[in-house]
């Protein structure tokens, strides 16, 4: 297939003008495809003008190349969920209710499971104070064990209604002040089967309404709140410990987990759309989201198109075609899906996006990964795979740069993105949105060769690839072009590639940049837990006791207990300066996982450890009380943080110049004097004591403020699956 080189001036022909619908389509898809290769967003003008970039970060060149529509935002100032490097972490809401420890009274507690099935219910909740407790449900196979406690003024009920087979076996308990109500109501449709021990010694009404079929009940409601308490929807797995010291409204419904009554080792997640928490596991997840709703700004740079497009019909009724508007679009599309696969491509080049398993991922058990978990890391295991993903990324982003590689570069890229497209819906990985975002850029390059694609290769005819383009003699146009080619191959090849490579070697985004206390280091067995000065002998049941205990390389310890964990449903990206928010070894992860940043004081020997999930965190601490004021994480008042001593942070030093010098960027030092919104996270202070670290003593408080004793013996594991050659770090 020949290229139509521009003929002399007097043989040049004329081309032929455009039908009115094909005028139409394009005035459509111009604006259309403008506004999907334009940045929407003023923060991304202002990264641009802001970088620093004398000591740029590798995240402020492809913060440049990475965005995607995002029109949403014009119209809503809620939670984004489309981050292009995977499902993000869920936002702080201001609904009311949710409470932990705190706010109004007089509030209701509610139960309610209204026309869902399969609904199981392992919680723990204790209600304190006047006002009402109640449980509703409706729908079949719902089980639930309870023991239910209230103490104060109000009334217990429960009420069983439309279902068969309905089997309670729970300790209910109402304790207050002189007599009270305690009422359990089972209608329609019997097989009702009851077995319980219920005391009501307090003014009150506690009640359990459960609408549907075979429910059963087993497990520990406690609730220390005066408000309400509702499950509704369908399939409703809860397996926690609901404890909620407040007084408001708590909702369950539309519940996402996994696990049976007796597995407390399970993922307890809520759903938002309800304003709905779980205990001390409650927590806003991500929206459940459709195929459509994912593509939501696209729909709306479509609308863009249609109207925009309608109005330039009516406008202008003299062209004849737009040639040159069709040769700029597809220049605008060419650099920009050339500039993003390219910032995408690096951080597999060097790989960075899916890491190499940590200690505590591979000590975990495969079924307690979610897909999208599964996937990351079976990439992650063989970097050398993730390098060649990397190299057909960048290699179809720099054909895109020049005409005559237009093609082969956009048929490479539809190949590739497409593929990821489709892993990452199976897994659900959460980046099929902006991998889908290139297949659509690049067949819109490859619409234009297909007549002629078709004539040679069906046809086997002599073809050429007719075009019209500017004419680049002109000293503006010719100069412009030749820097801004510099500038893009400078900017994308030059100094992203530097600061990839210092990204891999010193600071890998997805986790932590500083090492671990080297002495700690390594994988332990639990040989001896105390819990207030009473021993806890190893039983693989108790929620309490700790099954094994890692230090991972860097800032973490990491550790497995017999209670439910919220899942962080993101994928540890977001490159983040501060450690605790590298979360990559905890995202996706159930079972009792739990890890936990620490700041060594290696004079002392302490170790001031914080919950890395921020999701449990913000679940667990939202506020409720009266108009829904007292969401705000408690560390963000006007009070100053002081659970670390001024004199251990002198011990500790500066976490901000923890890195090695080569990976300082401005960057860096502007998060790190930026004020945090973190949320209250479980906290512990730990003493340790080793000397060569095969015996390590941790003794302290935890984070419910207990004090422990934990004697930790290391043992050498051997995995079968090889050591990564390509370790991204310098610890």
């Amino acid at each position: 297939m020949a290229n139509n080189i521009t003929p002399a001036e007097d043989t040049k022909p004329v081309p032929a003008p455009w039908s009115w619908s094909k005028k139409l389509i394009f005035r459509i898809a111009f604006i259309f495809f403008l506004a999907m290769a334009i940045p929407s967003t003023s923060g991304w003008y202002t990264n641009v003008v802001t970088l620093n970039w004398f000591r740029p970060h590798y995240r402020d060149i492809y913060d440049i190349a990475r965005f995607q529509p995002s029109f949403q935002r014009w119209f809503s100032s809620g939670p984004n969920y489309g981050d292009v490097d995977g499902a993000p972490l869920p936002q702080e809401r201001g609904d009311g209710g949710d409470n932990q420890k705190g706010g109004g009274k007089g509030g209701r507690h509610h139960h309610h499971n209204a026309g869902g099935a399969d609904s199981t219910v392992a919680d723990t909740g204790h209600a304190n104070g006047g006002g009402h407790h109640h449980h509703h449900g409706g729908g079949g196979d719902e089980n639930l064990a309870a023991g239910n406690q209230g103490n104060g003024e109000g009334h217990h009920h429960h009420h069983d209604h439309q279902g068969g087979d309905n089997n309670i076996a729970q300790a209910d308990t109402t304790q207050g002040h002189g007599g009270g109500h305690h009422h359990h109501h089972h209608d329609e449709d019997g097989g009702g089967n009851v077995a319980q021990a219920d005391t009501a010694g307090g003014h009150g009404h506690h009640h359990h309404h459960h609408d549907g079929g075979e429910n059963a009940l087993a497990g520990a409601d406690t609730a220390q709140h005066h408000g309400h308490h509702h499950h509704d929807g369908s399939e409703n797995e809860l397996a926690g410990a609901d404890t909620a010291r407040g007084h408001g409204h708590h909702h369950h419904g539309d519940t996402i987990a996994s696990t049976s009554a007796k597995d407390t080792t399970a993922l307890v997640a809520v759903a938002p759309g309800s304003k709905n928490t779980n205990d001390d596991n409650n927590v806003a997840l991500p929206p459940k989201r459709n195929f459509f709703a994912d593509y939501t700004d696209w729909g709306i740079a479509l609308l863009f198109g249609i109207v925009g497009g309608l109005i330039w019909t009516l406008l202008d009724r003299k062209s004849k075609s737009y040639n040159l508007l069709y040769y700029w679009i597809r220049v605008v599309v060419r650099y920009r899906a050339g500039i993003g696969i390219i910032g995408f491509g690096f951080t597999k080049l060097f790989p960075t996006q899916m890491p190499y398993p940590s200690l505590g991922l591979l000590n975990s058990n495969f079924g307690d990964f979610t897909a999208q978990k599964i996937y990351w890391m079976s990439v992650g295991i063989v970097p050398w795979y993730q390098v060649f993903g990397g190299i057909v990324e960048i290699v179809a982003g720099g054909m895109l740069f020049f005409r005559k590689t237009t093609l082969f570069g956009a048929i490479l890229l539809a190949g590739a993105l497409f593929d990821i497209t489709l892993v990452n819906y199976a897994y659900d990985g959460g980046v099929h949105v902006y991998a889908f975002y290139f297949v659509l850029l690049s067949l819109f390059l490859i619409v234009d060769y297909i007549p002629s694609l078709y004539n040679l290769i069906i046809r086997e005819k002599y073809t050429f690839y007719p075009r019209v383009y500017p004419d680049f003699s002109k000293p503006g146009l010719k100069y412009t072009r030749i820097v801004l080619k510099v500038l893009t191959f400078v900017i994308f090849f030059g100094v992203l590639t530097y600061t990839e490579v210092i990204n891999f070697k010193y600071d890998p985004y997805k986790q932590p940049s500083t090492a671990g206390v080297k002495t700690l280091r390594g994988n332990y067995h639990v040989t001896e837990f105390k819990i207030n000065g009473q021993e806890l002998a190893y039983n693989p049941n108790d929620t309490t006791r700790w099954q094994e205990a890692t230090f991972e390389n860097w800032t973490t310890l990491s550790f497995r207990v017999n209670h439910p964990v919220v899942i962080d449903p993101s994928n540890g990206g977001g490159s983040p300066m501060h450690d605790i928010q590298r979360t990559f070894e905890i995202t996706g992860v159930a079972g009792g996982e739990r890890a936990f940043h620490y700041y060594a004081d290696t004079v002392d020997k302490v170790l001031y450890l914080q919950d890395k999930n921020a999701v449990a965190a913000l679940g667990s601490r939202r506020g409720g009380g009266r108009g829904g004021r007292g969401n705000r994480p408690k560390n963000q008042n006007n009070k100053p943080d002081n659970w670390i001593s001024p004199e251990a942070w002198k011990h500790i030093g500066d976490e901000s110049k923890m890195i090695d010098p080569a990976a300082w960027s401005t960057r860096r030092d502007r998060e790190f004097a930026a004020k945090q919104r973190e949320p209250k996270r479980a906290r512990m202070i730990l003493k340790y004591d080793t000397t060569d670290g095969n015996r390590v003593i941790l003794s302290g408080v935890n984070d419910k403020k207990d004090s422990i004793y934990v004697v930790l013996d290391r043992y050498d594991r051997h995995y079968i699956l090889p050591k990564s050659t390509l370790s991204a770090g310098k610890y």
